[in-house]
């Protein structure tokens, strides 16, 4: 991972390798699992953090979004990147682009 750092209210997520696996069907069909075309909430695990925004005075709002913590975000939310091979997504915490977190499970 290079060092990239998200300003204000943006987080950058690593998003789970996309998995391409084939199934052949009895008939012969071709079946590939790309998520690409999952409709359902994605998840990706946060890598790096901004600030926070700040007010109309100038006051920090901190993100309460800590790294190593899982977001669920709806498809299509974000700014996708894709770094050394790795895909990775920028999410706006005020913009309401995360719309859950599940804590880092401690080791």
């Amino acid at each position: 991972m290079t060092d990239l750092f998200p300003l204000g209210d943006w987080i950058l997520a690593k998003l789970p390798e996309k998995s391409t696996e084939e199934t052949k069907t009895d008939f012969g069909l071709i079946m590939v699992n790309d998520n690409d075309f999952d409709p359902s909430l994605q998840s990706a695990e946060v890598v790096s953090i901004g600030e926070g925004g700040t007010d109309i005075n100038g006051n920090r709002l901190p993100i309460d979004i800590k790294v190593g913590d899982t977001v669920l975000f709806a498809p299509g939310n974000g700014v996708a990147h894709k770094i050394d091979g790795v895909e990775y997504l920028f999410l706006n915490h005020r913009a309401g682009y995360v719309l859950a977190r599940t804590p880092k499970k401690a080791e």
